[in-house]
């Protein structure tokens, strides 16, 4: 159950950086975070309210984190470039 557990929260984490490289081809860091953080909240109300589950903090944070990850990364390659 454990390696469950840590499979799932690495898919949300790969989300994050997915949505978040998306919507950064064509619009600025803060769209993109308010993208990434509405799709994860959406995601755990739909787990909680459709899917009868419950709402899962952790995943919601580690759907962030990608987000998070991905616009630093991406920031620290332009100012390397532009240096």
């Amino acid at each position: 159950k454990i390696e469950v557990m840590k499979i799932d929260k690495l898919y949300h984490f790969i989300a994050g950086i997915e949505i978040t490289a998306f919507f950064l081809l064509f619009s600025t860091n803060i769209v993109a975070m308010t993208v990434v953080i509405s799709v994860a909240f959406a995601k755990e109300l739909f787990d909680k309210f459709i899917m009868k589950s419950f709402f899962d903090t952790v995943d919601l944070l580690f759907t962030i984190l990608g987000g998070v990850v991905t616009i630093g990364t991406v920031n620290l390659i332009k100012l390397i470039l532009m240096a």
